[in-house]
């Protein structure tokens, strides 16, 4: 996925959708924070959705499982 930031330079979004019931989804918490924490000045940004609160943008985006990851 690709957004522009104020400036309009290009950033690519890593995204994770996840469910906060679901045991993948809680063990991989650690290890994206850890992705998020060292892409932090890069211009890719590291973000999650939570499937229960946003159903629309997991529609949008075809999530059939958890976690999914997309770029």
């Amino acid at each position: 996925m690709l957004e522009r930031d104020a400036e309009g330079s290009k950033k690519v979004l890593y995204s994770q959708f996840y469910a906060p019931w679901c045991g993948h989804c809680k063990r991989l918490e650690p290890v994206w924070a850890h992705v998020a924490q060292n892409l932090h000045n890069t211009n890719i940004r590291v973000g999650r959705v939570d499937c229960t609160r946003f159903t629309s943008l997991a529609t949008e985006f075809s999530v059939s499982g958890f976690p999914t990851i997309m770029l």
